[in-house]
Protein backbone atom coordinates (compact mmCIF):
# COMPACT_ATOMS: atom_id res chain seq x y z
CA UNK A 1 0.00 0.00 0.00
CA UNK A 2 2.59 2.24 1.09
CA UNK A 3 4.40 1.62 -2.28
CA UNK A 4 1.75 2.26 -4.33
CA UNK A 5 1.22 5.88 -2.40
CA UNK A 6 4.86 6.39 -3.37
CA UNK A 7 4.22 6.10 -7.12
CA UNK A 8 1.15 8.25 -7.31
CA UNK A 9 2.93 11.02 -5.39
CA UNK A 10 5.94 10.43 -7.80
CA UNK A 11 3.16 10.38 -10.89
CA UNK A 12 1.93 13.73 -9.48
CA UNK A 13 5.37 15.57 -8.90
CA UNK A 14 5.78 14.86 -12.37
CA UNK A 15 2.93 15.95 -13.81
CA UNK A 16 3.11 19.22 -11.79
CA UNK A 17 7.07 19.56 -12.69
CA UNK A 18 6.06 19.28 -16.54
CA UNK A 19 3.10 21.73 -16.24
CA UNK A 20 4.98 25.30 -16.47
CA UNK A 21 7.07 23.89 -19.22
CA UNK A 22 4.40 23.68 -21.91
CA UNK A 23 2.97 27.04 -20.58
CA UNK A 24 3.51 30.09 -22.55
CA UNK A 25 5.42 32.58 -21.07
CA UNK A 26 3.58 35.90 -20.03
CA UNK A 27 6.20 37.88 -20.63
CA UNK A 28 5.58 38.99 -24.35
CA UNK A 29 6.29 42.24 -25.56
CA UNK A 30 3.35 45.02 -26.10
CA UNK A 31 5.31 45.12 -29.59
CA UNK A 32 4.90 41.47 -30.30
CA UNK A 33 1.17 41.15 -28.90
CA UNK A 34 0.50 44.76 -31.34
CA UNK A 35 2.33 42.85 -34.34
CA UNK A 36 0.05 39.60 -33.59
CA UNK A 37 -3.21 41.72 -33.67
CA UNK A 38 -2.29 43.38 -36.53
CA UNK A 39 -1.10 40.22 -38.57
CA UNK A 40 -4.74 38.75 -37.34
CA UNK A 41 -6.47 41.67 -38.78
CA UNK A 42 -4.87 41.71 -41.70
CA UNK A 43 -5.53 38.20 -42.24
CA UNK A 44 -9.20 38.63 -41.98
CA UNK A 45 -9.48 41.86 -43.97
CA UNK A 46 -7.56 39.56 -47.11
CA UNK A 47 -10.17 36.97 -46.30
CA UNK A 48 -13.14 39.32 -46.04
CA UNK A 49 -11.62 40.69 -49.55
CA UNK A 50 -11.40 37.89 -51.36
CA UNK A 51 -14.78 36.57 -50.38
CA UNK A 52 -16.39 39.57 -51.75
CA UNK A 53 -14.20 39.17 -55.04
CA UNK A 54 -15.61 35.71 -55.26
CA UNK A 55 -18.92 36.71 -54.72
CA UNK A 56 -19.05 39.69 -57.73
CA UNK A 57 -17.02 37.43 -60.25
CA UNK A 58 -19.62 34.81 -59.93
CA UNK A 59 -22.25 37.31 -60.35
CA UNK A 60 -20.87 38.57 -63.49
CA UNK A 61 -19.76 35.32 -64.57
CA UNK A 62 -23.29 34.22 -64.15
CA UNK A 63 -24.59 37.03 -66.15
CA UNK A 64 -22.58 36.98 -68.68
CA UNK A 65 -23.25 32.77 -69.17
CA UNK A 66 -26.86 33.91 -68.87
CA UNK A 67 -26.69 36.61 -71.39
CA UNK A 68 -24.66 34.54 -74.24
CA UNK A 69 -27.14 31.90 -73.65
CA UNK A 70 -29.85 34.02 -74.08
CA UNK A 71 -27.97 35.83 -77.24
CA UNK A 72 -27.85 33.01 -79.01
CA UNK A 73 -31.51 31.72 -77.81
CA UNK A 74 -32.36 35.50 -78.85
CA UNK A 75 -30.79 35.62 -82.39
CA UNK A 76 -32.23 31.86 -83.16
CA UNK A 77 -35.74 32.98 -82.63
CA UNK A 78 -34.79 36.31 -84.47
CA UNK A 79 -34.06 34.58 -87.07
CA UNK A 80 -36.80 32.31 -87.36
CA UNK A 81 -39.87 35.32 -86.98
CA UNK A 82 -38.10 37.17 -89.72
CA UNK A 83 -37.84 34.32 -92.12
CA UNK A 84 -41.56 33.81 -90.93
CA UNK A 85 -42.58 37.74 -91.55
CA UNK A 86 -40.73 37.66 -94.74
CA UNK A 87 -42.15 34.79 -96.51
CA UNK A 88 -45.95 35.85 -94.88
CA UNK A 89 -46.31 39.46 -94.75
CA UNK A 90 -44.24 40.40 -98.00
CA UNK A 91 -46.65 38.60 -100.06
CA UNK A 92 -49.96 39.72 -98.79
CA UNK A 93 -48.39 43.37 -99.09
CA UNK A 94 -48.07 42.94 -102.94
CA UNK A 95 -51.95 41.83 -103.27
CA UNK A 96 -52.92 44.92 -101.15
CA UNK A 97 -54.40 48.06 -103.15
CA UNK A 98 -53.01 50.40 -101.15
CA UNK A 99 -49.29 51.60 -101.28
CA UNK A 100 -46.74 50.70 -98.59
CA UNK A 101 -44.33 52.95 -97.48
Amino acid sequence: MSNQLTDENSVVEQTQASVPETIPPLSISPSDRLLRRIATLLFLLVAGMLTLFGYYASSICITVVLAAFLAILFDRWWSDWRNFVSHAVWPLRSLSSEPWA
